[in-house]
């Protein structure tokens, strides 16, 4: 840039003697065609773009998953189903309930629900399906409301075996001696083991349905699944939980 500057002061000077330029202070405009060609060039300047690397440290992160597994802790619970025309007791492992209100509503729905698992062949159930009961106990009485479309068009001989079913089942737990039976909330009749008729509102026992026991009773046994959890652990340890 200085060698240019310079360049040009050496032609300025040269133009200045050559053309008996007057040495004055004052300004004089110089005509367009008089201007040297290098006062009038175009400079152009070029800006490089900068690059920046940018150089990521390598480094590994790994993070543990610890697993736990909750075991499920069950108690066996005997439930009546049909096996030709008689009724016989199964085991079947419950979820253990914190109450004796729970495991009273656990059992009826299961007696609702049916057999379990392929080690039940033969074996049904006479109360509807999707039958949803309710079961209250006092004083050793278990009361059961029945559904209320619980015996619509119902053939007599299943309406006894359903009432069997429950009526066995339930005189099987603890703090349970006898059922009586309300739909609606209000005492209702049923068919006995011998065919007839009871009260309304009567008191049953579980000898009122043992004519209607098989002599060979079968058992078999549910287990329930294990629940197992996945969750994050800083040192990836595995945690068994049993209760």
């Amino acid at each position: 840039m200085r060698l240019r500057i310079l360049l040009v002061l050496s032609v300025l000077a040269g133009l200045a003697v050559a053309c008996g330029v007057p040495r004055t202070s004052k300004f004089t405009s110089i005509d367009p065609p008089n201007i040297p060609p290098i006062l009038t060039e175009t400079t152009t300047t070029t800006t490089q773009p900068s690059t920046t690397t940018t150089v990521q440290a390598e480094g590994t992160t790994t993070t543990a998953l610890a697993t736990t597994t909750t075991v499920v802790e069950t108690a066996p619970v005997t439930l009546y189903f049909v096996i030709g025309g008689q009724l016989s007791g199964v085991s079947q492992l419950l979820a253990r309930p914190v109450s004796y209100e729970q495991a009273y509503a656990q059992t009826l729905h299961a007696l609702e629900n049916g057999p379990q698992g392929d080690a039940t062949p033969g074996f049904r159930s006479a109360i509807p399906l999707g039958s949803e009961s309710r079961v209250t106990v006092s004083k050793g009485v278990a009361t059961i409301d029945l559904d209320p479309n619980f015996n619509d068009g119902m053939d007599p001989k299943e309406f006894r075996l359903a009432i069997a079913q429950i009526v066995l089942t339930m005189t099987e737990q603890n703090g349970v001696g006898a059922v009586r039976f309300t739909q609606n909330g209000q005492d209702v009749s049923v068919i006995l083991a011998d065919g007839t008729r009871s009260e309304a509102g009567v008191t049953l026992y579980h000898e009122d349905y043992a004519l209607l026991l098989s002599s060979a009773p079968a058992t078999t046994t549910t287990t329930l699944p294990e629940t197992t959890t996945t969750t994050l652990a800083p040192d990836g340890a595995t945690t068994t939980q049993t209760p």
